[in-house]
């Protein structure tokens, strides 16, 4: 009589979960703190902080309890950490042996190191769910619904997670290889993306590296970053005369969280599969998957080849040192070799790699760097020299020295300046190892799309103040810089007051004059009359003029002003590290100090702010301006001040 088919040894599961209770313990621990504890905390010291009306901030007292960036961190490490702990038999040729000599078969033990795997990690989510929902209903506290997504959503999180483990283990033959392996599955998408977006920006002209790798959607091919970013509660806020508070939540990356869940099922059976597969002598090997070996040599080779290159080469600029594109292949196909050499012996556990057969395989690799870099160029070039048509621009932004917004027929002047610069681009890669201006660029399309171009001029050899004449000559205009000291169209606002403030030749404050509404105006009126007139643009814009713009009075004017809602306003620039979730933010910020023209945006409510400029000797209608309102007795007491 035939027994019945099991898919779980209850041995086996009591074993790990005994074994491994420090695991989740530690799990259970963390979980606890980062969340009920920080909120029962909250609830201690509310009517202390807040006073009698604490009730009404009780919706954002959950937030600790259902941050999910902290969560989705915390659960893919745990999962790494639980699959090596589970699997590690795998890894040892006598552990393998042992186990797989037992009477249990590869899918009960599967099959009971998954149910294992996900009781470890879903046991602490469900004590702090109940945890979190006691804190919550002692204090009064009956919004309980996000505590209950908080819960879904990590379930379903860690099911994913630990799926990705799963398959993990089965590729790798070694325990080290594993969360290597799992790291490389999660940011695989990443890497490559990210290595051809640094290949291009390198080979081309214009192109930044960082622009473009935001700019390659398809996001979700890394499952790390993609939940990261979007699985989140965002909370809905109330502003009162007196308060401002939360009042509850939405939730975020609901059909993203479903779609993982069918890829981790998929990933769970192919891992079962491959288990069964299995060959027992793979336990020690670097890859136990013969497939995969020239996929990670090859790859391997051609994404740190060209990486590693292109970084070289920007640290050979940096002294001097210009490397054409010939000499860019030579040093990938260099380090791609060595590296393609690298895993050889890893896989083969040996240094004694250079046979016949993998010379032809390295000739063979060489020709197909060489055919991918070809590709490359030919779409760097196509990248290059991309300029919208006129017609499909709805505005542009531009920074030389300042960014500005230009629409109508001035979108014309940038298109030109552009088709300048492109055809200047030669010289860029000849001198591009000197001092260097930068012109940023940044279309908004008319069907929403964005294209961006950052360019760099060598200085000596691309004169900014002539290839960038018609954009320079739009920074000089009154509007344009009178928006870009105010950050707003200052006739929008109201003047309400100011300060003049001297300094000594250390700028250290000497006095500080204040002056009412009448004067403040009367200042304004004449800081926009002096820019209409051209005499305080080389103070702001100091680059394009000689020295003399250097002679500025030792005083600071500060205008206070009154901003209505609904003024548009100047949001100038965003670096790229702010676009990611941490930690990804400091990598980014750690390789790159570029940045974005962000679009202008518009005040939500109305606000008070304060505007600060200097002025020199030609500015004469301010100068009449502090005179006349008594600020000053004569233009003898303004000091210039050497830069």
């Amino acid at each position: 009589m035939k027994s019945k088919t099991s898919f779980f040894n209850k041995t086996v599961f009591e074993k790990n979960i005994k074994l491994f209770w420090p695991l989740w313990a530690l799990y259970m621990i963390i979980l606890l703190l980062m969340g009920p504890l920080s909120m029962w905390s909250r609830y201690r010291t509310a009517e202390n902080y807040y006073g009698k009306d604490w009730q009404l901030h009780m919706s954002g007292f959950l937030s600790p309890a259902i941050a999910m960036r902290p969560t989705v961190i915390i659960i893919f490490i745990m999962a790494v950490c639980t699959g090596m702990a589970l699997f590690n038999y795998l890894y040892s040729q006598k552990a393998c042996n042992m186990i797989h000599a037992m009477p249990v078969t590869r899918t009960q033990l599967y099959f009971t190191n998954v149910i294992t795997g996900l009781v470890i990690m879903w046991f602490p989510q469900i004590v702090r769910f109940v945890i979190s929902l006691m804190i919550c209903i002692s204090n009064g506290m009956t919004d309980i619904k996000p505590l209950g997504i908080w819960l879904l959503s990590s379930m379903a999180i860690s099911f994913l997670a630990y799926g990705i483990v799963c398959f993990s283990v089965m590729l790798t033959g070694q325990l080290r290889a594993l969360p290597i392996m799992y790291i490389v599955i999660n940011f695989l998408y990443v890497i490559i993306v990210g290595a051809f977006s640094v290949v291009t920006s390198y080979i081309s002209y214009g192109v930044d590296a960082i622009e473009m790798f935001l700019g390659i959607r398809m996001w979700e091919f890394s499952p790390f970053m993609c939940v990261l970013k979007n699985v989140y509660f965002s909370g809905t806020m109330k502003e009162t005369k007196n308060d401002y508070y939360c009042t509850g939540y939405d939730f975020y990356g609901t059909k993203l969280i479903i779609m993982y869940v069918a890829v981790a099922v998929i990933l769970y059976a192919v891992a079962l599969f491959l288990y069964k597969k299995r060959k027992l002598e793979s336990a020690g090997n670097l890859i136990s998957v013969d497939v995969l070996k020239p996929i990670i040599k090859w790859g391997g080779g051609c994404i740190i080849g060209y990486l590693l290159a292109a970084f070289i080469s920007d640290l050979l600029h940096t002294v001097k040192v210009n490397i054409n594109f010939f000499g860019y292949v030579m040093i990938s196909l260099f380090i791609g070799i060595i590296v393609f050499l690298l895993v050889q012996m890893l896989i083969l556990k040996s240094f004694k790699v250079i046979k016949r057969n993998v010379i032809k395989e390295i000739g063979c690799f060489t020709v197909f760097m060489v055919v991918l870099f070809g590709g490359l160029y030919l779409n760097a070039v196509r990248l290059t020299n991309i300029i919208p048509d006129e017609k499909d621009v709805d505005r542009v932004y531009v920074c030389v020295d300042y960014k500005m917004k230009l629409t109508g027929d001035d979108i014309k002047k940038v298109i030109e300046t552009q088709k300048i610069l492109i055809a200047q681009k030669d010289k860029y890669f000849k001198h591009r190892d000197d001092n260097m201006d930068d012109i940023t660029i940044s279309y908004r399309l008319k069907n929403g799309e964005t294209i961006s171009r950052n360019y760099s001029l060598p200085s000596e050899h691309m004169k900014t103040e002539d290839i960038c004449k018609k954009i320079i000559e739009e920074e000089k205009e009154p509007k344009n810089l009178l928006k870009y000291i105010f950050s707003f169209n200052p006739d929008e606002g109201k003047v309400l007051s100011g300060t003049a403030e001297e300094y000594d030749e250390d700028y250290d404050p000497t006095q500080d004059i204040q002056f009412g509404p009448k004067a403040a105006q009367a200042i304004y009126e004449a800081l926009k009359k002096d820019a209409q007139e051209g005499n305080i643009q080389k103070y702001i814009i100091s680059y394009l003029y000689d020295d003399s713009a250097k002679q500025r009075y030792n005083y600071n004017i500060s205008l206070d002003l009154l901003v209505p809602a609904g003024t548009e306003m100047s949001d100038g620039y965003a670096f790229y590290e702010d676009r990611f979730p941490w930690p990804v933010n400091k990598i980014i910020s750690g390789i790159s100090g570029g940045y974005m023209l962000m679009d202008d945006s518009y005040s939500y409510s109305s606000y008070q702010t304060s505007v600060g400029f200097t002025f020199g000797p030609e500015c004469k209608n301010i100068v009449q301006a502090l005179i006349d309102n008594k600020i000053i007795d004569s233009e003898d007491e303004l000091k210039i001040m050497e830069d």
